[in-house]
């Protein structure tokens, strides 16, 4: 089976690509730079831009989609503190005309954008689940049985006990907005 594991960003793809690497029978990527988009079975393919790849469910039609989602509010407050401020920023500036000067506003634009995508690429997908990350071990629970994983259960579930790549891990310290 191949397992294909998308969200916004800032929604716990570290944690659950890291978690899978557990499951001895599977072999897992994160972020993967593959521009055939050639997935062995028995493969788990995490990538947050997955979600504009609308042709995947078309090339994989009997793989399993998760969608990784997280509180809007948390998200949008992840991505403008995310490298300081810079990234939302960087985004801001592409975006010129239509964003305001306040970060969480405009983070609060990108994810909107962002779950506008994940809808029309989880249209396409068949098999598809959903993991929230704020209910995160009930739900890999049942995403390991889904799909059928072996290995060490209890490890894998541990990984979810540290936060991973957090805002602050990112920026080097906690002065973030709140």
């Amino acid at each position: 089976m191949r397992v294909f594991i998308t969200g916004t960003g800032r929604c716990g793809t570290v944690s659950i690509a890291t978690a899978f690497k557990h499951a001895t029978n599977y072999k897992v990527t994160h972020e993967l730079k593959n521009p055939k988009l050639e997935f062995p079975d028995n493969s788990i393919a995490v990538n947050p831009q997955f979600r504009v790849r609308l042709d995947l469910p078309l090339i994989y039609p009997n793989a399993l989609f998760i969608r990784m989602n997280r509180s809007f509010d948390k998200t949008a407050m992840s991505y403008a503190n995310l490298d300081s401020g810079n990234y939302i920023n960087k985004w801001r500036d592409f975006y010129d005309k239509i964003l305001t000067e306040n970060p969480l506003d405009n983070a609060r634009i990108l994810v909107t954008q962002m779950n506008i995508q994940l809808d029309r690429f989880f249209e396409l997908c068949k098999n598809k689940e959903i993991v929230n990350l704020e209910n995160i071990k009930v739900d890999f629970v049942k995403i390991w049985n889904i799909i059928g994983a072996k290995g060490n259960l209890n490890k894998a579930l541990e990984v979810f006990n540290t936060p991973l790549n957090t805002t602050e891990q990112r920026n080097g310290s906690a002065n973030c907005l709140r």
